[in-house]
């Protein structure tokens, strides 16, 4: 079977699943930006639901997906794998349009956010898709979905992971501020404190309500700037959003970068989950009881067994199981 993996048009997405791009029997399509999100406007006001929204779409679809699998010569036997996102702002036009020009396909969802993170509803989506994947272990619990751990194509990791760039901090954070500032800020003064050099980046804080302005950094930063910034720290700090319980791309990055990784993630309240370079707390305060020099330590990692794990052949392993 050939699977396409439909994302929106991000840095991170490309890089993530840059595997798809890679492979024979695999296509990566990234959907503009531009054209997605005025689709949005539409999805919201329930207008996708009606066919006439196809007669704008289709041709959009025309010119990414099908001219992509066209290119492909492919005919028959294609998985589409539709990112939340994407669904998101296309609704069912994008649906129809994969049903009807690639007859006999199958449809999977795969949602990298937790659900309550998108507008749409969730039995609705279960009845269109052939099946639906959740990236959060918890909630393909709660909501009776699949389970699929998200990928980390590793060519670029190895490329970072080669250039040996020198250590400049202690820690690195990089995320949305939501509804987790104040535990960020928190975190921040508790490494400060205990004379950490900190590498913070939040985003989505408005300008009268930033803390530490000349210490923090407030702008919005590009995945592959992340990257190299995860790659001269000791460690990656993450705090989850209110019902993120699953490992994130912070904990992709620590297992092939070979990076310590402070977390919160419940995933990692079980020891089992654990390997020596993953360090949990339930609550920031605690941080303050620990001797916080075990983030500065280098913890040998076997990264090839998690190039397997995090690649995108589990990923299409994982989903052509749901399938069966």
């Amino acid at each position: 079977m050939k699977h396409v993996f439909i994302g929106p048009e991000d840095i991170s997405i490309a890089t993530l699943y840059q595997g798809f791009k890679d492979g024979k029997d695999t296509e990566l399509i990234l959907m503009n930006d531009y054209v997605r999100k005025t689709a949005k406007v539409f999805t919201l006001m329930e207008m996708t639901s009606l066919k006439k929204s196809d007669i704008l779409l289709w041709p959009h679809f025309d010119h990414t997906i099908g001219e992509a699998i066209e290119q492909k010569n492919w005919s028959h036997e294609i998985c589409f794998i539709v990112y939340g996102r994407i669904y998101e702002s296309y609704g069912m036009s994008i649906i129809r349009y994969l049903r009807e020009k690639f007859n006999g396909c199958k449809i999977v969802a795969y949602l990298g956010d937790i659900v309550p993170s998108f507008k749409f509803n969730l039995e609705n989506l279960k009845r269109v898709f052939d099946r639906v994947l959740s990236f959060d272990i918890k909630e393909a619990d709660e909501y009776g979905l699949a389970w699929c751990l998200e990928p980390f194509s590793s060519n670029l990791v190895e490329e970072l992971y080669n250039k040996k760039m020198p250590i400049k901090w202690d820690v690195t954070f990089v995320g949305a501020a939501k509804n987790r500032y104040e535990k960020i800020i928190e975190m921040y003064e508790i490494l400060k404190i205990a004379g950490f050099t900190c590498d913070f980046h939040i985003t989505g804080v408005k300008p009268q309500n930033r803390r530490y302005k000349d210490e923090i950094g407030y702008d919005y930063m590009d995945f592959m700037t992340l990257l190299e910034h995860v790659n001269c720290s000791n460690c990656i700090a993450e705090i989850l959003q209110d019902g993120g319980t699953s490992p994130t791309t912070r904990y992709s990055e620590a297992m092939l970068l070979e990076k310590n990784l402070l977390t919160d993630c419940k995933y990692f309240k079980d020891k089992n989950n654990r390997t020596n370079n993953i360090f949990y707390f339930e609550d920031v305060s605690e941080l303050k009881n620990w001797d916080l020099d075990i983030l500065r330590e280098k913890n040998a990692i076997e990264t090839s067994q998690y190039k397997k794990r995090l690649s995108i052949e589990e990923m299409i392993k994982t989903i052509d199981n749901t399938l069966i």
